[in-house]
């Protein structure tokens, strides 16, 4: 999937704003910022069926703001891919979609031991489409086209925002999660045909 050097240049230069800012405010105590990564599986829902789920990945900077004791605000901003898969007698279609994602989470940290704890939280997501194609094999013949903007037979809006939800360890820096996304936001343009993106991911991660 080609992402685009204009939009390169663009998450290039989002990503580097963002590093900024995390050093600057790093110099206060109840600021830290890291780096993660993980696998997603990802579907959609809503009024499609018989879609099966697709393996991607996520990648991100993250932000832990300590609001007081234990209770915390984590942010950052990740690029992570979605999509699904459909398999009927042999015919096949991919989607793939590429989205820049900001979480805004409450999260409640229980200390279980020195230097470790679980980490519980939940909050909405805001998330922009970059890139996505759809790649389809039918009849022997393959096809791809653009999953965002007007083609084919609907119209992927690439805006998307939901609710996500999300359980961690941490073991001093290191940090592991397991986390559900739930999207709201109907992805087509239309009122009787509903799209929404559902991901469960796991992550790994390190605080600096």
């Amino acid at each position: 999937m080609k992402i685009g050097m204009k939009n390169l240049v663009k998450i290039s230069f989002v990503l580097a704003a963002f590093v900024v800012c995390l050093n600057v405010s790093a110099q206060e105590e109840q600021i830290s910022f890291g780096v993660k990564g993980g696998v997603n599986l990802s579907n959609f829902g809503g009024d499609v069926e018989d879609l099966d789920s697709k393996i991607g990945f996520n990648v991100g900077l993250t932000l832990d703001y300590k609001i007081m004791e234990n209770l915390y605000l984590l942010t950052g901003l990740e690029l992570t891919s979605k999509g699904a898969k459909e398999s009927i007698e042999g015919d096949k279609a991919t989607i793939n979609a590429m989205y820049l994602q900001l979480p805004v989470h409450a999260a409640y940290k229980f200390d279980l031991s020195d230097g470790m704890k679980i980490v519980v939280n939940a909050g909405p997501y805001l998330a922009y489409g970059i890139g996505g194609k759809v790649k389809e094999k039918y009849d022997g013949d393959s096809e791809s086209y653009d999953f965002f903007g007007d083609v084919k037979e609907g119209y992927a809006k690439r805006f998307d925002f939901g609710i996500g939800v999300g359980l961690g360890l941490e073991f001093g820096s290191a940090k592991l999660g397991i986390g559900y996304d739930l999207g709201m936001a109907n992805l087509y343009d239309s009122d009787d045909y509903k799209v929404k993106t559902n991901n469960l991911f796991v992550t790994i991660g390190y605080k600096f």
